[in-house]
């Protein structure tokens, strides 16, 4: 009898410290986790049904309002003086001048080729891709070889944001298949499925879903945002222990990917395959960017920096 309390004890106190585990990383992905509403692979296609820039910050709306109210330069007023027409034409060429190959450009064609230009140097300040989210264990089973599926899940989830797939979460059945298909593919073309690098899962999206993976080595935060703003998602190789996921049973996994589909000023939005609470899971930028390691068989941390952006 004592022992049979003593198991039902020690069951009671493991059930609690799971729950409480759990809600503590409820809590800490509800303090962190932005709002952004998603924009599919053909809504962009489509020159965008929402209008992407809807997505920059109030701070992004009122620099564009100020500029509304700025002078035309492409018609100046009569009042505009001498001296700042001078600097407008140092050349004194009366609103012309040649570029390099001696080609006239006037300074109405020059403002407009300065504006098209900051055009298109600006993204939204926010951004998020309407990417369906899978962990890699679909039936919570964590043995082989769903403990080593990340890469798979990463992939599969990339595959059906381009093929207009707008389910929020795949069901379970659904994605256990693909997941499996690919660990298959992987044996016969690698021989294994175990922690591919960058490069061999780019090989295997590039042959088994016919997509355009390409790898970028030694990323910046902001050529992310960038990829991410033209409609392409990231998928990165991480250093797992080094990311700060509250949901990872500790200490994490040695070796992870990941897919990054959204950005905010501060961070990154990921379908993180590694929980079950992964969908939309946000990691400051400093943590993921310090996390972002190829594969490297002593130390994840000694890995390449890259990641692989997946274009159509």
């Amino acid at each position: 009898m004592k022992k049979l309390l003593a198991l039902g004890f020690l069951v009671l106190v493991a059930a609690l410290v799971y729950v409480g585990q759990d809600r503590i990383g409820e809590i800490w992905q509800e303090r962190n986790q932005p709002s952004i509403e998603s924009v599919g692979f053909y809504e962009i296609e489509r020159g965008g049904e929402k209008d992407l820039t809807a997505q920059m910050d109030q701070g992004d709306q009122t620099d564009q309002d100020e500029s509304e109210s700025e002078i035309d330069i492409s018609h100046p007023p009569e009042s505009l003086s001498t001296e700042a027409s001078a600097e407008a034409d140092p050349l004194g060429q009366g609103g012309s001048s040649s570029n390099e190959e001696g080609e006239n450009i006037t300074l109405e064609e020059g403002a407009q080729e300065s504006v098209d230009t900051q055009e298109e140097d600006t993204i939204p300040s926010e951004f998020n891709l309407a990417i369906p989210f899978t962990s890699q264990a679909p039936h919570v089973n964590w043995d082989y070889p769903y403990k080593e599926a990340c890469e798979e899940a990463s992939a599969y989830m990339v595959s059906l944001y381009y093929s207009g797939n707008d389910e929020e979460t795949v069901p379970a059945v659904t994605a256990d298949s693909a997941i499996l298909n690919l660990v298959e593919y992987q044996e016969a073309l690698f021989g294994y499925y175990e922690d591919t690098t960058a490069a061999e899962t780019a090989a295997f999206i590039e042959s088994y879903y016919h997509l355009t993976p390409e790898l970028v080595f030694n990323p910046t935060a902001d050529q992310i945002r960038e990829f991410i703003a033209e409609g392409y998602p990231v998928i990165a190789p991480a250093a797992g222990q080094v990311l700060e996921n509250p949901y990872f049973q500790s200490p994490g996994p040695p070796y992870h990917m990941l897919v990054i589909r959204g950005y905010t000023s501060s961070g990154f939005i990921t379908n993180d395959p590694g929980t079950r609470r992964g969908q939309e899971f946000f990691y400051s930028e400093s943590n993921l960017m310090d996390s972002i390691h190829d594969f490297n068989d002593e130390d994840a941390t000694l890995g390449q920096k890259v990641v692989i952006v997946v274009k159509p």
